[in-house]
């Protein structure tokens, strides 16, 4: 997660806390995943071949967004508001 989260936003030397894992089945997107948090206050560096682009947005405007969302990542904001 930390190396990911290098390469794609470059965000480094920030300590990353484990949230949960999930499990989803809904074909055809299948994900088991570990979701992680940090705070981070500094500048992005996306990587072009893998980050389009960045929105910030609460995790509630998530929710209410007309803006697709993957089905797996709909089900981890559910859970993370519902982990707070």
């Amino acid at each position: 997660a930390e190396r990911e989260l290098a390469e794609e936003m470059g965000i480094r030397g920030v300590g990353l806390t484990t949230a949960f894992d999930f499990w989803f089945d809904e074909p055809p997107v299948r994900v088991w995943g570990r979701v992680f948090v940090c705070r981070y206050d500094g500048p992005l560096a996306l990587q072009a071949e893998e980050v389009e682009s960045v929105c910030f947005m609460t995790p509630e405007a998530v929710l209410a967004s007309a803006k697709p969302v993957t089905p797996d990542g709909l089900v981890v904001v559910r859970r993370y508001l519902e982990s707070r």
